[in-house]
């Protein structure tokens, strides 16, 4: 139940910080990032560690990134992660939290380990 409710704190906490609505999937996403640190994630890691599929984790990658959707020019990224090539993984996309991402977590983390 604790756990649950640390999921809930962090995502209300998400929501006001961004000022837009959050799902759980782009907590859990935010979460393996940060503890996964600057080495980051690959698009395909991520999708399988959230339990989405590939073109969601696109999508959401899109919301939480700098650059928001290159398909809906009016949905901007929230600039919480970057995405970038990884010349030593082949086709591979590799995202990773960027300094304004690695400030609201390490927020959101004090917050939780209070409660």
């Amino acid at each position: 139940m604790k756990t649950i409710y640390k999921l809930l704190k962090i995502t209300k906490e998400l929501q006001k910080a961004t000022k837009k609505q959050v799902e759980a999937t782009q907590v859990t996403a935010l979460i393996e990032l940060y503890k996964i640190g600057p080495e980051g994630l690959a698009m395909n890691e991520i999708a399988k560690l959230v339990g989405v599929s590939g073109a969601a984790s696109g999508r959401m990658v899109a919301v939480l990134s700098t650059n928001g959707s290159k398909l809906n020019t009016s949905m901007e990224g929230w600039g919480l992660v970057e995405v970038f090539y990884d010349y030593n993984r082949p086709r591979s996309n590799i995202v990773r939290l960027t300094t304004k991402g690695i400030k609201l977590m390490d927020k959101l983390i004090d917050i939780i380990e209070k409660v």
